[in-house]
């Protein structure tokens, strides 16, 4: 695992995407059905799971299985995160909200690049990637502190009210009326 070659490299570098290509795929099958925030805790349990694979790696094999679920986990953040906002949040705070999202995306992978060319003046190898790696768990645990928090949505929100909430844009079952964040007002069917 020290010095793999550059094919290993990319391959091991493109597995987290395939990895996000599953994840989100696999979401169609299920987040419909629990919900969105079951999803996202699944999800950060995922790279989580992922990252502490990788982290302890002495294999190549270890660590493409560690990419992968990673990499699932990730895209199944990544493809409920957004609906579960566009649930969640009024029509006005959509855009904001949607736009600080993909900073904190930016924002995280400018942090990588930079503790990468920090470590890269470190003398161990094996350091520099592990440390790399291992730094994802502060993040996907943050997510899981502050996960059990999120507002908890069902597919069936178009309608219905989830935790005694009513949602931006739903309907309401009982009397046919739509929420748009500050009134409510019947549907035109």
């Amino acid at each position: 695992m020290d010095q793999p070659s550059t094919f290993m490299q990319g391959l091991l570098s493109s597995l987290y995407t395939l990895g996000c290509f599953f994840g989100c795929v696999g979401s169609i099958s299920f987040s419909e059905k629990i919900g969105r925030k079951n999803p996202i805790l699944i999800g950060t349990i995922l790279i989580s799971i992922g990252t502490v694979i990788q982290t302890a790696a002495y294999s190549p094999a270890q660590f493409i299985v560690g990419r992968i679920v990673a990499g699932m986990g990730t895209g199944l953040n990544t493809s409920v995160i957004p609906v579960w906002q566009a649930e969640t949040l009024p029509a006005k705070k959509r855009e904001r909200f949607g736009a600080i999202q993909y900073v904190l995306v930016c924002t995280g992978t400018t942090i990588s690049y930079w503790m990468a060319y920090a470590l890269s003046y470190c003398a161990n190898s094996a350091f520099q990637w592990r440390f790399l790696v291992a730094a994802q768990l502060v993040f996907a645990v943050l997510i899981m502190c502050l996960g059990i928090y999120l507002v908890h949505t069902r597919n069936n929100c178009f309608g219905a009210k989830a935790d005694g909430v009513q949602f931006h844009g739903c309907r309401n079952p009982l009397d046919g009326t739509l929420s748009t964040g500050r009134e409510t007002r019947p549907c035109v069917h």
